[in-house]
């Protein structure tokens, strides 16, 4: 009779009253940051205090560009994305120089993976030096020959060790002193220009193996 009672019910549209709860999840996720760039200019130097006589001719420039700043900082945390050096008056024999401090300005580590040496005006070659990882051959065919002869040896290192850049973790607020290194040799134009571009790349800590 109590399942009979029941189905007539039902069909009567006669509601059972029930208890019922419900539970939730709230979830944040608060994302870190990856900012690595120039922090500052140490100094920078030549080589003309080593001659004799010691003549005041050739000079170095340098500056930075393009802020960025940390948001997750406190303070927040400036760095730069361009680093520019300008050599002027150089000449065969004369070396110029940057100590610079590159830095990780984020908040997860940074792989060093890469670095690209580029001329933008399309008539030097860039040539890495497979017995020092450190040492770049700026090339050009000076005398038009179809020989590249080394106008402009370029060293790039960190300045602790000596050690190249790539395959290096830079740790959260953590900066690399870096030297960058010119050194002119006699195949040099006179009354020339070359320009150079540096490209490093880094990424997160845990993505480096995709870069062999």
């Amino acid at each position: 009779m109590f399942l009979v009672t029941l189905m007539a019910a039902s069909v009567a549209g006669v509601a059972f009253a029930h208890w019922s709860d419900m539970v939730y999840i709230e979830g944040t996720a608060e994302m870190g940051e990856l900012i690595v760039g120039w922090l500052d200019i140490k100094f920078c130097w030549d080589n003309e205090d080593t001659f004799d006589p010691v003549k005041e001719v050739g000079w170095v420039e340098c500056w930075l560009e393009v802020e960025e700043t940390s948001v997750h900082h406190d303070p927040p945390e400036t760095v730069f994305k361009e680093f520019y050096m300008v050599v002027h008056n150089a000449y065969p024999q004369y070396e110029a120089g940057c100590k610079v401090d590159l830095k990780n300005a984020g908040t997860i580590p940074a792989h060093i993976v890469g670095l690209s040496i580029s001329d933008p005006d399309g008539v030097l070659t860039i040539e890495e030096d497979p017995a020092d990882p450190t040492h770049y051959e700026i090339m050009k065919d000076v005398d038009g020959d179809g020989d590249l002869e080394a106008i402009i040896n370029l060293f790039l290192y960190k300045q602790e060790t000596g050690a190249p850049l790539v395959c290096n973790q830079l740790e959260p607020c953590t900066d690399e002193p870096v030297d960058i290194v010119l050194e002119f040799k006699q195949e040099a134009e006179e009354c020339h220009t070359y320009r150079f571009s540096i490209e490093i790349l880094a990424v997160q800590w845990n993505k480096a193996y995709l870069f062999p």
